[in-house]
């Protein structure tokens, strides 16, 4: 929930400046519900409208059948040094787990775990507690500098609005 907020806080600050507000508008409907399983509904129907604006969702047939077909370039993109850093630091936290020296099932899911650590740092180091250089939360440059696929997104960007 908390990597959702960061997200919507960072697409439209001025809406989502506060993730009490948005804890407390997903969960206003489910005191009146009965049971896991509709408290689960009531969340994600409320998460599908807060969403819905910020969603395009278009299929080839609805708008223009003389389309280009997509195409898809994968770019691999280095860590920035901060992403290294965060990088190891995740590694090194649970160094039995990624050695192996745990037991079967529980190292599975210590490591499963850590891969998805290593993942949020692959995408941006910020998306971890204490990372973000602040209070007062700022959105400058130093949001692009330190993630390696921003840097890239900045020069791809630049280059298109040249174009």
């Amino acid at each position: 929930m908390k990597e959702l907020f960061a997200l919507l806080n960072f697409i439209c600050p001025e809406i989502f400046s506060d993730y009490a507000d948005l804890e407390s508008f997903l969960h206003k409907d489910e005191e009146e519900a009965e049971g896991d399983e509709e408290k689960s509904k009531k969340v994600v129907e409320a998460l599908h409208k807060i969403l819905r604006p910020f969603l395009l969702r278009r299929v080839k047939s609805d708008v223009e059948k003389n389309l280009l077909p997509k195409k898809e370039i994968n770019i691999y993109v280095g860590l920035t040094e901060m992403q290294r850093k965060w990088y190891r630091s995740v590694l090194e936290k649970d160094i039995d787990a990624v050695n192996g020296l745990t037991g079967k099932k529980e190292g599975k899911t210590r490591l499963m775990n850590i891969v998805m650590q290593l993942r949020k740092v692959t995408c941006h180091p910020y998306l971890f507690d204490g990372a973000e250089p602040g209070p007062p939360y700022t959105t400058d440059e130093h949001l692009v500098e330190n993630s390696g696929k921003m840097v890239i997104l900045d020069k791809l960007l630049k280059s298109m609005k040249e174009k």
